[in-house]
C-alpha cells in the first residue's frame, strides 16, 4: 500500500529536524514500535490544537490511536490534560471499542472510569461486551461484566442485531471466574 510515513519530515536547511504530529505518524510510530515518539507526537499535536497557526487534528483521532495501541499513558494524558471526551456512541470507531477489541483492559478501565457512573449508557458496554467476547479478549470480557455490569442477556452489537454470548467460552469463564 506504499511506504509508511516517517515520523520525521525533511528538514529546512539550516534548521534542526522538525517531528509532524499527524495521526499518520502517529500511527507509524506505534507500527514501528517507537511508542516515547509517539506519546511526544500525541503530547505536541494537543500543544498544536491550541494554536491558530496549524492546522487542526481531532482529539478524539488522537484518542483512538492511543486506544487501539494499548498506549495508557496517553490515553490518561488525552482525557485529563488535554480533557478530550470519550463520546459513548457505539460504533467500531470509538476509543472504547477499539481497546476492547484489541484487549487493552487497562485502557478500557480508563476510558470508562472517566465516564461519571449514571451516565455510562449502557449500549455502549454492551457493544464492548459483543466486540471483546468476539475477539477472545477474556481479560475485557471479565472486566466489563464484574467491574461495569455489562448486560449479558442483551448485548447489542447493532441496533437491531444481538450476539448471543451465553454460549460463547469466554462468557462462561468471565462467569465462572467471579
Amino acid at each position: 500500500m506504499g511506504a509508511k510515513a516517517s515520523l520525521v519530515e525533511d528538514p529546512v536547511p539550516g534548521s534542526a529536524m522538525v517531528t509532524s504530529p499527524t495521526l499518520d505518524n502517529i500511527r507509524a510510530a506505534y507500527e514501528e514500535g517507537e511508542n516515547e515518539a509517539a506519546r511526544e507526537l500525541i503530547q505536541q499535536a494537543c500543544c498544536v490544537e491550541c494554536s491558530a497557526a496549524v492546522p487542526h487534528i481531532d482529539g478524539v483521532g488522537l484518542l483512538c490511536v492511543a486506544s487501539q495501541h494499548g498506549d495508557l499513558q496517553s490515553v490518561s494524558y488525552l482525557l485529563r490534560e488535554a480533557r478530550i471526551i470519550l463520546l459513548q456512541e457505539p460504533s467500531s470507531s470509538n476509543p472504547a471499542i477499539l481497546a476492547a477489541y484489541y484487549g487493552h483492559a487497562s485502557v478500557v478501565k480508563e476510558l470508562l472510569d472517566s465516564i461519571p457512573g449514571p451516565c455510562l449508557r449502557r449500549d455502549l458496554l454492551n457493544f464492548m461486551l459483543a466486540t471483546s467476547c468476539q475477539q477472545g479478549q477474556l481479560d475485557v470480557v471479565r472486566l466489563l461484566v464484574h467491574g461495569y455490569a455489562a448486560d449479558t442477556k442483551d448485548c447489542a452489537v447493532h441496533s437491531d442485531e444481538f450476539a448471543v454470548i451465553t454460549g460463547l467460552p469466554l462468557y462462561a469463564a468471565a462467569q465462572a471466574d467471579g
